[in-house]
């Protein structure tokens, strides 16, 4: 082809016209990434996206929101918290965020009580401070100022109840520090204090005495459910009632012989150590039960025992929300081994709600639930699986917060790598005698290839 000064001036068009289009293109997509912001996240458990937890605290809050961050100027951090409210102002545009350097304003805060990198949450006429930065903490406060009302969860003491402030094994402190974490009063009582049960109580909990109650305890108690209080009821295997049988007797509950052992191999895969400790999957939870409908992590219950509720009661509306697998007893011998003439074969039932409109008082629906376990919630075993969010959505569910009952803990799943001893010894061959010595031979035949060429 001959070369014109034609085609040379073609050219240098072609080149002009293609050159301004790259840098149209290039703008266009600069203006689109200011403009709007695309963003996959694929890890396992979408770790890096804001939770549905989050989602649905935030849904459940109408007016805007301001968080207040003081923090003086430290880039990576700023950023950091930055990133963190990000996520949640995709879901919720009316919410701001200000950054307050410390150091220029001590007197604002020496009054408001607030230490460097601590967020404050401003919501209507509520506030609430937010010292750890990640997601769970600052959604566990947006749940503590969405509550317009104090809740108190009463726990029975003086007969030897597990402690919601203890800090033994068999205590729930863990499980009581999470409550008030999400706005819950805490408190405990003795009928030594008081001859009925406080009356700014919420929820009721009996967490398996250990002594007799005596009869104008066990009235004080019966005298508050017949007033509609809502009640918590952990109940241990192989134990008396100890005074309590007018109450069982109130709610049509029987607690079956025996504790519940499991022969199913699939519990050992889970880290169980002793045929009592029995593990629930998802398809052991009743799933149109707004406490149980979105659970979807494991459960361990050390020792549990089968219970039974009067199913065609006129007064209780009653639902079984835990129930075991086939491959379970209820074992009444000395012995792990199933008898047909004695055990009580599964699938038994450990956990009820019981519902009605309260006889006395408001008009509202009265919650009760029975746990045939005590130790599920115990600060040995709460961290296991979903034991600590069942604990929170019965406690929700039982003071009326149904706003917050399905609302899931985020747990990543996979937070640590477990090896097998043999998968060890497996890599640890590969790696440290088969590969060294694969490259020591290769280098070794290459240098007597070259020698010999």
């Amino acid at each position: 082809m001959k070369v014109t000064r034609r085609n040379r001036l073609q050219l240098r068009i072609q080149n002009f016209i293609f050159t301004i289009l790259v840098l149209v293109i290039v703008g266009l997509l600069a203006w689109l990434s200011i403009h709007y912001k695309l963003q996959s996240d694929w890890t396992m458990d979408n770790r890096h996206t804001l939770s549905e937890m989050s989602q649905q605290t935030l849904e459940q809050l109408s007016d805007p929101i301001e968080i207040t961050a003081y923090i003086g100027e430290i880039d990576e951090v700023r950023l950091f918290i930055k990133e963190l409210v990000s996520h949640y102002q995709q879901h919720k545009t009316d919410l701001s965020l200000t950054f307050i350097d410390p150091d220029t304003v001590p007197s604002e805060v020496k009054q408001l009580g607030v230490s460097e990198g601590e967020l404050i949450i401003h919501y209507q006429a509520r506030s609430e401070h937010v010292q750890q930065l990640d997601e769970e903490s600052l959604t566990t406060a947006l749940q503590r100022v969405a509550r317009t009302e104090t809740h108190y969860v009463v726990f029975l003491e003086g007969h030897g109840e597990r402690n919601p402030h203890g800090v033994a094994n068999h205590d729930l402190g863990d499980w009581g520090a999470q409550l008030e974490a999400r706005g819950f009063k805490v408190q405990s009582f003795n009928f030594t204090q008081t001859t009925q049960v406080p009356n700014n109580t919420r929820v009721l909990v009996i967490a398996n005495p250990q002594v007799k109650l005596l009869e104008i305890e066990v009235q004080a108690i019966n005298h508050y459910l017949t007033q509609g209080g809502n009640l918590l009821w952990l109940l241990d295997p192989e134990e008396p009632l100890l005074g309590l049988e007018p109450i069982a007797e109130k709610l049509g509950l029987a607690i079956e012989p025996g504790i519940i052992v499991s022969a199913s191999a699939a519990d050992q895969l889970y880290g169980v150590q002793h045929p009592t400790q029995l593990v629930l999957a998802p398809n052991n939870y009743r799933q149109d039960h707004p406490i149980t409908e979105k659970l979807n992590n494991l459960t361990l219950f050390p020792q549990a025992c089968g219970l039974t509720v009067d199913l065609s009661s006129d007064i209780w509306d009653v639902s079984p929300i835990l129930t075991t697998h086939s491959q379970t007893w209820s074992e009444t011998g000395e012995t792990f081994e199933y008898d047909e003439k004695q055990d009580i074969l599964g699938p038994l039932d450990i956990g009820f709600t019981l519902t009605r409109v309260a006889e006395e008082g408001e008009d509202k629906e009265q919650r009760i639930v029975l746990i045939g376990d005590g130790d599920f919630l115990s600060n040995t075993f709460i961290e296991n699986g979903g034991n600590l969010d069942l604990g929170i959505k019965i406690i929700n569910w039982l003071a009326r917060e149904d706003i917050f009952v399905s609302i899931p803990a985020k747990i990543p799943s996979d937070a640590s790598l477990e090896l097998s001893s043999m998968t060890v010894g497996i890599l640890g061959l590969l790696f440290l005698i088969i590969l060294p010595l694969g490259l020591i031979s290769a280098g070794v035949i290459i240098w007597l290839q070259r020698r010999k060429a």
